[in-house]
């Protein structure tokens, strides 16, 4: 893209690659007004709130579909600008049911909001529009077509990140709207219920379908017992919604507010997760007996599964016939509650509390609905659950702590109780206290390291005067908190870097420490820390499985010391880099020594290597490489041409013979990005933003043991900034 530096405002601002002016503008802080601009979606310039004028020419036009130039001078807010901003609030406001106070965005509504700080107090237009039928067809969303302002957002999020295509502009001039297609109604057409239109709507014309009164009256009927499910993605969502720091789990104040707002009894779906997981992977084993069909996706998703029963059928035998872990986490509470429901004469009312409209629509199939009722009565998302506990004046961020029962021991609760909880906080209070201005640093991490449902606390201390370090780990037994093992990290050791939580290769995935220091040489060491049975009878203590026979992690790193864990291939266990050097390198911490090793340990302390990549830091991408490339390859870089960044795979035909290429692969950026990446030869990767990954093979003679669908499918892929250490 673009490069060079525009006047805004009479401020100097570089711009590099910018998509339009108004990423420009927002760069230099100016907050410009938008309605139909979103930067995952394609440029609309429907509403014009964004208009500049431009000083040269005195020409006014939209900021999204203008592409910043070297040396243009706007401005952004004249006394022209402004009165065009108000005249077209003016209209949008004269042509929409401004039932403001009743409205469901109410306060979160971008047209109120615009209003408020344009301080337009009166409209001088009449509302002339007529009124359209509302639609409550729909188990996800609910359309208001009188409150739609024509902005086009829900149109081009279901078409360009949904495939959808189920809304669109129909009619012409005054007449104009956002409706399915041939008058349809939401619940008669392919909608999946994903509910993104609802997300990005501006006004109230797209909105979640609200079941709050629903829920409340369950609540209060005495005649029902009401059972709450939380999905794990909620538990951190609410708190956000209360100023609760971005996160942090509250699954145990969420309890606590649904138990002061009548709910009988509180669980997690986690435990519906382990189900579905134990017999999906039972009826992958079924079919890898059977011989497929293959391969095997999960049900989990019902929006995935309703897309592609309208849009892919034939991919139907693909997914798994197991239910969801909200479906079958109801089942269960619906089958153990059944005894009790005859004993007291109630009725157990299922709700369940999701991140997902979807989950909706799930709840409302037919084959998840036995003897007239459905195994989930409701579905409540996290705003619904938000909306409900404000209105019921619960203060989330000031409630003692409830925690949610273990549904493996229905009802039985086995996790940690709110003494246990405080007492974690005080000893992390203390460490950190005790760390403050002394020559020493500490991290910790919160994790059921031993796997009995209760969390533990891992405190890393490290002296860098004495170069050594050490992780203590604490719990809540016999009414206190304890100090329950310590184990000893690498030698040398002068600072922390980066501690992490994750999970060993093995059966049922034990957890680990992943703890990642500076050593005195300016390597990094990364310790893997377990906990596991030995010492005195046989009891489970911590240990440093990475240890070599001199104390010092096998799991070490030079140059390249930015890599660290890492789960590059998706299968929740971490993995740790080794570099290997190229056969033109000699030196193993050279600017060209990309290619890594990763292992994984097991609980036992056994080392395995599960794949070797070139990972590529400064473009953002990796490369998992087949086996037979060891020894075999070079790799070189040609960054002449402006936008593109090239890398040559070759193949190495020793010292006094050139490299013979076979394969590149670029990122691509700047306007024409994307007329290279549709260039004879060339694949497309993967498309973003501002960027596109491609690729072209030559043909060298030599079978490098990679695919066009390979790099497709599975081993090119982008670098999770998460990794670094």
């Amino acid at each position: 893209m673009a490069k060079g530096i525009m006047v805004i405002d009479g401020q100097r601002v570089p711009f590099d690659g910018e998509r339009n002016v108004l990423a420009v503008i927002r760069k230099a802080g100016i907050d410009i007004p938008t309605f139909c601009y979103y930067s995952d979606l394609s440029v609309h310039g429907a509403c014009r709130m964004c208009i500049v004028e431009d000083v040269k020419t005195g020409k006014i036009d939209a900021s999204c579909s203008m592409e910043p130039r070297d040396g243009m001078e706007i401005r952004t807010n004249t006394a022209r600008l402004l009165r065009h901003r108000r005249m077209i609030l003016e209209l949008l406001l004269a042509a929409h049911d401004c039932s403001c106070t009743t409205c469901a965005k109410s306060g979160n509504c971008r047209l109120q909001e615009l209003a408020q700080r344009f301080g337009v107090r009166h409209i001088r237009f009449p509302n002339n529009k007529p009124r359209y039928e509302k639609d409550y067809t729909s188990y996800a969303v609910f359309r208001d077509p009188n409150k739609c302002i024509l902005c086009g957002d829900c149109v081009r999020v279901c078409e360009e990140l949904q495939g959808q295509g189920i809304l669109n502009f129909a009619f012409r001039g005054s007449e104009l709207q956002v409706m399915p297609a041939f008058d349809k109604k939401l619940g008669e057409t392919k909608c999946v219920g994903c509910g993104q239109c609802a997300a990005v709507c501006t006004t109230g014309a797209i909105t979640v379908n609200d079941q709050i009164g629903t829920a409340w009256a369950a609540i209060h009927d005495p005649k029902k017992r009401v059972v709450v499910q939380i999905a794990p993605a909620v538990r951190v969502a609410v708190g956000e919604a209360f100023g609760i720091p971005a996160g942090v789990n509250v699954i145990d104040k969420m309890t606590t507010a649904l138990k002061l707002m009548g709910v009988d009894e509180v669980y997690d779906t986690n435990f519906g997760a382990d189900m579905t997981t134990i017999l999906e992977a039972e009826e992958f084993l079924q079919r890898l007996k059977n011989g497929g069909p293959f391969p095997m996706f999960t049900s989990c998703c019902p929006a995935w599964v309703r897309y592609l029963e309208f849009n892919a059928p034939k991919y139907l035998k693909h997914i798994s016939t197991c239910k969801s872990p909200m479906e079958m986490f109801a089942a269960v509470i619906r089958d153990k509650y059944a005894e009790k429901d005859a004993a007291d004469g109630r009725t157990t009312y299922n709700i369940a509390i999701m991140p997902c409209t979807a989950k909706k629509m799930e709840a409302a199939r037919p084959e998840f609905v036995h003897n007239g009722r459905p195994d989930v009565d409701l579905v409540l998302t996290t705003r619904e659950l938000v909306d409900m506990m404000r209105e019921t004046g619960v203060q989330l961020d000031e409630l003692e702590l409830e925690p949610a029962a273990d549904a493996a021991a229905l009802p039985q609760n086995q996790l940690a109780d709110r003494a246990s909880l405080r007492a974690t906080e005080l000893l992390l209070t203390s460490c950190s206290t005790a760390m403050e201005g002394g020559a020493y640093s500490s991290g910790y991490r919160l994790l059921d390291i031993d796997q009995d449902t209760r969390t533990e606390v891992a405190v890393v201390r490290l002296d860098a005067a004495a170069l050594s370090g050490q992780v203590e780990l604490y719990g809540w037994r016999n009414g206190r908190m304890e100090s329950l093992s310590t184990t000893a990290l690498s030698a040398g050791i002068t600072g922390l870097n980066r501690v992490t939580a994750g999970y060993l290769a093995g059966t049922y995935y034990p957890p680990a420490l992943y703890i990642t220091c500076a050593q005195s040489d300016g390597s990094r060491t990364t310790d893997v820390v377990a906990y596991q049975p030995g010492g005195h009878e046989g009891e489970m203590h911590l240990v440093n499985l990475a240890l070599n026979d001199h104390g010092v992690s096998r799991e070490r790193l030079r140059g390249t010391a930015e890599l660290g864990p890492s789960d590059v291939n998706n299968d929740v266990v971490l993995e740790l880099p080794q570099v290997r050097m190229l056969p033109q390198d000699r030196d193993p911490g050279g600017a060209s020594a990309w290619l890594v090793d990763w292992y994984q340990y097991d609980q036992s302390g056994q080392r395995s290597r599960v794949m070797g990549t070139y990972y590529n830091v400064t473009d953002g991408w990796f490369l998992e490489t087949p086996d037979s490339w060891e020894d075999k390859i070079s790799v070189s870089r040609s960054d002449v041409v402006s936008g593109q960044r090239q890398v040559v795979f070759s193949l190495w035909q020793g010292e006094d013979e050139p490299p013979v290429p076979f394969l590149s692969i670029y990122k691509l950026t700047g306007s024409n990005r994307t007329t290279r990446a549709q260039a004879e030869g060339v694949i497309t990767l993967r498309e973003e933003e501002d960027v596109i990954y491609a690729a072209q093979f030559y043909d060298c003679g030599w079978d490098c043991g990679l695919t066009e669908n390979d790099l497709l499918m599975k081993n090119f892929q982008t670098i999770q900034t998460s990794w670094y250490s």
